[in-house]
């Protein structure tokens, strides 16, 4: 096989690694709606999605916008628990003709001492209607003093083929430098939200 040839089959093979890459999340799952219909990316999400404690265009859903050049539809609701935004995702959500849907939730439930199965329940309901749609979910997960959620995100995220977000408030959460309360991030904690999230969106646009 000459030069040409090889140099050819390399990059054939390179396509197909990166293909099958996307298709299964890093090579760990497959992703279910790995090539999604509609129209709009949109962030499903609690007080850390609209954006509390950043200045306008410093919350991580403006910095994605910015990021990526495109417009990113903010649905984050202050206070929501996960049954709270099950409530309005038919009105937020679907019937925005979602693309992409980044779910961020739970911080809520576990704050007011609700039922971990519950919350978990409620996520996997909405992230389920999503597909429904023929959209791809993105779900953020996060880390609870007690540990019962991080590894509760990410079981749920390989059970329902959705590229996941580990631990997004890691070396954020109780840094000072990057937090404007005991719950949410100032400007700089948001613009690591907005990295972390963003890489993981990059992958699927």
């Amino acid at each position: 096989m000459n030069a040409r040839k090889i140099i050819l089959a390399a990059i054939a093979l390179g396509a197909l690694a990166l293909a099958a890459w996307r298709l299964w999340g890093g090579g760990e799952y497959e992703i279910v709606n790995a090539h999604p219909r509609g129209a709009h990316i949109i962030a499903f999400g609690d007080s850390l999605t609209a954006g509390y404690g950043a200045d306008k265009g410093r919350d991580y859903v403006s910095l994605l916008s910015q990021r990526f050049g495109v417009p990113v539809l903010n649905k984050g609701r202050a206070g929501d628990t996960t049954a709270e935004a099950l409530a309005r995702l038919e009105a937020d959500v679907l019937r925005q003709d979602p693309r992409i849907v980044i779910v961020f939730l739970g911080g809520n439930d576990y704050l007011r001492r609700g039922s971990v199965d519950e919350a978990f329940a409620n996520l996997e309901t909405i992230i389920s209607r999503i597909q429904g749609q023929g959209a791809l979910a993105i779900l953020v997960g996060m880390k609870s003093p007690l540990g019962q959620y991080e590894g509760r995100y990410r079981a749920l995220a390989r059970r329902m083929g959705c590229p996941y977000v580990p631990n997004v408030m890691k070396d954020v959460l109780g840094n000072r430098a990057r937090m404007t309360d005991a719950t949410h991030p100032n400007n700089a904690g948001y613009a690591i939200l907005a990295e972390r999230i963003g890489d993981v969106l990059a992958r699927h646009l």
